[in-house]
């Protein structure tokens, strides 16, 4: 759970377990150059910066209508507007290309941490690959601009995080959104992020699917 305080300059990332966490943002040291910055609202975007593999919180300034400040968090910790994951799952497959890259993948992935199975692997480059071990992150989200329908799910967008093996070495990590467009899934799109152990990033690819397809599921 992502808390503002009202009237300073900290934002706290809480486990909703034990109401107690670290400060996720400080303002007064993070922001130097707008040190009296206090958070009034907090939007959670999984969209604007996804082309990057990454998902961001938005903090509203007080007293300004025009200031705001963005903070990556993890993916598939919090829900588009800061709404609650939907149920249901997503699975997929296919391959994806830009300028830099070249992918092919396939998976099965819950829209809750605690549900299984979970499965996802990508193949790329020459012999290239990430086998997830675990889900860290998930959201299911629905954007009124995306049609994911037959069938009816109740959502169109996976914004998820987790860790694995890279090349068989573990400790990688992964970040990754996928959207059901509708049939056939010519209009299905990708963002995936892959880092190895030590954190450089060994894959970055976004774009439409060149072949495949992505399908969202609802819980029933």
């Amino acid at each position: 759970m992502y808390q503002g305080s009202d009237g300073c300059s900290h934002v706290y990332a809480t486990d909703k377990a034990t109401l107690s966490g670290p400060v996720l943002f400080d303002f007064s040291a993070a922001v130097a150059s707008d040190p009296n910055f206090r958070d009034e609202g907090l939007t959670c975007d999984p969209n604007t910066f996804a082309s990057q593999g990454k998902q961001v919180m938005w903090s509203k300034e007080a007293y300004s209508p025009m200031r705001a400040h963005a903070y990556e968090i993890p993916a598939g910790s919090c829900g588009f507007g800061g709404a609650p994951a939907a149920t249901g799952f997503m699975t997929g497959g296919g391959k994806v290309t830009n300028q830099t890259a070249s992918a092919t993948f396939g998976f099965e992935l819950f829209c809750s941490t605690t549900s299984t199975p979970n499965n996802l692997q990508v193949n790329w480059g020459k012999g290239n690959k990430f086998h997830l071990d675990k889900l860290t992150g998930a959201s299911c989200t629905n954007n009124p601009a995306i049609t994911p329908n037959p069938p009816a799910a109740g959502f169109d967008t996976y914004s998820g995080s987790g860790s694995g093996r890279y090349n068989g070495t573990p400790g990688a990590t992964a970040q990754w959104t996928f959207t059901d467009a509708g049939e056939p899934g010519t209009n299905d799109t990708v963002t995936l992020q892959v880092k190895d152990a030590a954190g450089n990033v060994v894959l970055n690819i976004s774009g439409t699917l060149s072949g495949g397809n992505i399908q969202a599921h609802n819980a029933g």
